[in-house]
């Protein structure tokens, strides 16, 4: 194992390693694998180990454990407290949220820094789950390869020395190193109702009880993707030059494949947004529509606020825009327009109601309130239902376009009161014992 590492670690002496640490069995042995390279290749080590605020007392114990895991063997370590509670986007799930802020404090410490990486480790069946949690969500050769011992994406390099090892190896070498089972175990990889966890504790064990050879028969798999992959790697260089020299025009791009028309844009959004985005099926397909119709058109970049993809018949460029960022209305104390909203406080409610205006119980309402875009995984209970649903969907009903839709008005932890021109929700209802009643109106584009 330490000779595979060594041969894997040869080019990076006299570097600066980030490696993550949560703890677990696997950054353990990966942390302490690097510790006892260090008398080989003189690279400087730092352990990271971020706590995201999720589990509370067993969260911090985690950190505290890591820090003294650190100390005992002489290893630098650096605390970073990320809050994913109090740092989720509207309609982003938690494991998202914590993926991405984890990227930034990678791209805080090794970003586009000369002879800097971090390390992970991720280990053999974190690459076949990673396979087969990709299938299922419909991922191309790209995504089903994912996982590779060096990659750099937005800048930083990430390193995975451990993709050929196995769990069972490192725990192996944990035990051989005085640390049988003193490593942490997270509670919640217990949680089959996660993805990741229900096809690690429930189906892959029926799966290789049912066919002993399925681990192998992943890895070929995974080794002859990555080899396709590479193939269209090169062949997506080849027509994203061609696309650059001609502008990027409907014309260009219809001498593209469709089968590069992901790899060929990702590759444009790495050169000209300097960051590493991958092009959803939802984008994909519009984006088809578009060349086929011919007539052009702007596209919105899921994940990526503030850009969008420009289509036109001569050109096709991104294009930075500044979104109406998330403003905090105390709405008790602003009766007067509000960049395109009115306030007011009315005796009773009118005999008709608009799609434009929306009456509360102010009682009932927190006293700030957020104004900001809606974002396509964004849900909402509407008026008259139990049940969450897709921001989206009410307002493909409605027939407004994502970039023409007035902003939402939101509580402070980011749930949808009401999308002007589509849904009220169902939130602090107007009743006959309502004392006070506020209502906003939406006043552009009358």
């Amino acid at each position: 194992m330490l000779e595979a590492m060594q041969h894997f670690f040869r080019k990076y002496r006299d570097w600066t390693l980030y490696a993550g640490f949560s703890g677990g069995a696997d950054s353990l042995a990966l942390l302490l694998l690097l510790h006892e390279l260090q008398e080989v290749f003189p690279f400087r080590l730092t352990a990271v180990h971020c706590e995201h605020g999720l589990r509370g007392a067993e969260s911090r114990a985690d950190a505290a454990f890591c820090r003294e895991i650190c100390r005992k063997y002489g290893i630098a370590f650096e605390l970073r407290e990320l809050d994913v509670p109090g740092n989720r986007f509207p309609g982003e799930s938690v494991e998202a949220s914590a993926r991405r802020l984890r990227q930034k404090v990678w791209q805080e410490l090794a970003g586009a820094r000369e002879q800097t990486a971090v390390v992970l480790a991720h280990h053999a069946g974190d690459r076949r789950e990673n396979l087969l949690l990709r299938l299922a969500r419909g991922s191309g050769s790209a995504g089903l390869s994912g996982l590779r011992g060096e990659r750099r994406l937005n800048g930083v390099l990430y390193l995975r020395p451990l993709l050929n090892m196995e769990r069972a190896e490192l725990e192996c070498f944990l035990d051989a190193a005085g640390e049988h089972n003193t490593w942490r175990v997270d509670a919640s990889n217990a949680d089959t109702r996660y993805r990741r966890n229900f096809l690690r504790q429930d189906l892959l064990p029926l799966w290789k009880k049912a066919d002993p050879a399925l681990e192998t028969g992943l890895d070929a798999a995974l080794e002859a993707l990555e080899i396709e992959s590479a193939l269209l790697e090169r062949m997506g260089r080849f027509f994203a030059r061609n696309v650059v020299r001609s502008d990027g025009g409907i014309a260009a791009w219809r001498s593209v494949p469709s089968a590069l028309h992901g790899r060929v844009l990702r590759l444009l959004a790495r050169r000209d947004l300097q960051m590493d985005w991958i092009p959803g099926r939802a984008f994909l397909s519009a984006f088809r529509r578009i060349l086929k119709a011919g007539k052009g058109g702007a596209l919105p970049m899921r994940g990526v606020p503030g850009v969008r993809w420009i289509f036109r018949e001569d050109r096709g460029f991104f294009e930075r825009f500044t979104p109406a960022c998330p403003v905090r209305v105390m709405w008790r104390w602003r009766e007067e327009a509000l960049d395109g909203w009115q306030i007011t406080f009315p005796a009773e409610l009118p005999e008709k109601i608009t799609l434009r205006e929306a009456y509360f119980d102010a009682a009932f309402l927190p006293e700030t309130l957020l104004v900001s875009t809606g974002e396509n995984g964004d849900k909402m209970v509407p008026f008259g239902r139990r049940a969450p649903v897709k921001w989206k969907v009410l307002r493909i009903d409605r027939k407004i376009p994502r970039l023409a839709a007035p902003p939402l008005l939101r509580l402070p932890d980011g749930e949808i009161l009401w999308s002007p021109l589509i849904r009220h929700s169902a939130l602090a209802p107007v009743t006959e014992n309502t004392e006070e009643i506020v209502c906003f109106q939406w006043m552009k584009g009358k």
